[in-house]
């Protein structure tokens, strides 16, 4: 099925591209949404713009991250892609450059060996697996996550102190 999308989605972008005369498949932030941010800088004319990097320059959450003792943040799959201005990477890199002695705490579902290395070695983070121990069930319920978090940082912290 998602060979079939991929197929797809080419064959659009080729449409788009000759249609303008102009090919924006390889602009920083096209593949962002499934295609929607090639459809936007294409056809709308939109400039791409790391949205995690927008969102650190919100004036209240950079209180709120000079202000918390500790930081919780997160995403499904730790991988290569996370490394290349995700949200957890550049929250973690903004504590390291503005708040090198903050707590970070840091949850996923999935991730790659090399990519928790990296995150624990470079930002010396609490690193939270919180998925499913069975990985054909369900979604974990949030009282298994509760559990599992309280549980990790109880242990963390202790091993911390």
């Amino acid at each position: 099925m998602l060979p079939e999308i991929e197929k797809g989605m080419t064959h659009v972008s080729s449409l788009i591209t000759n249609l303008i005369s102009a090919d924006y498949t390889r602009n920083s932030g096209a593949g962002a949404a499934g295609g929607l941010g090639f459809a936007f800088i294409s056809l709308l004319n939109a400039k791409s713009e790391s949205g995690s990097k927008t969102l650190l320059r919100q004036e209240k959450l950079q209180k709120l991250i000079t202000e918390a003792e500790m930081i919780i943040t997160g995403e499904g799959k730790l991988d290569n892609q996370t490394l290349s201005g995700k949200g957890v990477h550049t929250i973690c890199e903004e504590i390291r450059k503005n708040n090198p002695d903050k707590k970070l705490v840091i949850l996923y579902g999935i991730a790659e060996k090399e990519t928790l290395d990296y995150f624990h070695k470079q930002f010396n983070a609490i690193m939270i697996d919180v998925s499913s121990s069975d990985i054909s069930s369900k979604p974990i319920s949030e009282t298994d996550f509760k559990t599992k978090l309280l549980f990790f940082l109880r242990n963390e912290l202790i091993i911390a102190n």
